[in-house]
């Protein structure tokens, strides 16, 4: 009896093949460098600190820090280097 792969006409280039041609470490890369470019990208929010340098310019993705207010129920948006950590 002959198996799946030993069949007359079978393609020699299976999607496994395809698939096996990337390892773990450049998938990986992959993902950080589409982490890298999303990152990059400036959002439609601004910063909400006083003391920010740069309020009129829109937070990059990156540094996109959102706190949700308690009262009244809000979220605002700062910089990473805007806030305070507790």
């Amino acid at each position: 009896m002959q198996s799946r792969h030993d069949a007359p006409g079978a393609c020699s280039g299976s999607l496994e093949g395809e698939m096996a041609e990337k390892n773990k470490n450049q998938t990986a890369q992959e993902r950080a460098r589409l982490r890298e470019l999303i990152g990059a990208q400036a959002s439609n929010r601004f910063c909400a600190a006083q003391s920010c340098p740069s309020k009129d310019q829109p937070i990059l993705k990156k540094d996109l820090y959102p706190i949700v207010m308690a009262y009244p129920r809000r979220t605002v948006y700062y910089h990473r280097a805007c806030t305070t950590t507790f």
